[in-house]
């Protein structure tokens, strides 16, 4: 992330839903949805998965991809499971100034041991960030 020039991150949507009770992601540039027994995932759920090895299946509006696609969306989207971030404020035009926290206007989901990032792409400054390893605070309920 911080010495790789380009490409060194990925944009993916989790939403929350309320008949499951739980955050899912999807992939829009690849019209994926990561499942692990016919129920989707979040981010973290997916990238334990992938570590386990655990028979996932990736779902998109025609249904299961098939295997080539699976391998190859798996082999992709693998390295950039790892640091996550989520704005505090989602508006698309507010009125007033974008909502932030302590001053910062993300939340970075860190894995614990490892560091809190402060470069993007070699030159852009991460200075906007909350820092944190708490899936709780990560993954609140609406």
């Amino acid at each position: 992330m911080e010495t790789r020039k380009y490409g060194a991150g990925h944009v993916v949507v989790e939403t929350y839903l309320t008949g499951l009770d739980k955050w899912i992601m999807a992939d829009g540039q690849f019209n994926v949805i990561p499942t692990l027994d016919n129920l989707p995932l979040n981010a973290v759920e997916f990238q334990k998965a992938i570590s386990k090895r655990d028979k996932l299946t990736l779902v998109d509006n025609n249904g299961t991809l098939k295997s080539k696609s699976s391998k190859k969306y798996l082999g992709f989207i693998n390295e950039y499971l790892y640091y996550f971030d989520i704005s505090f404020d989602n508006r698309i035009e507010p009125v007033n100034e974008r909502l932030k926290v302590k001053e910062k206007a993300k939340l970075m989901l860190v894995p614990i041991g490892a560091k809190n990032p402060g470069l993007f792409e070699v030159s852009s400054k991460i200075d906007y960030c909350l820092y944190s390893n708490s899936l709780t605070d990560f993954y609140r309920k609406p």
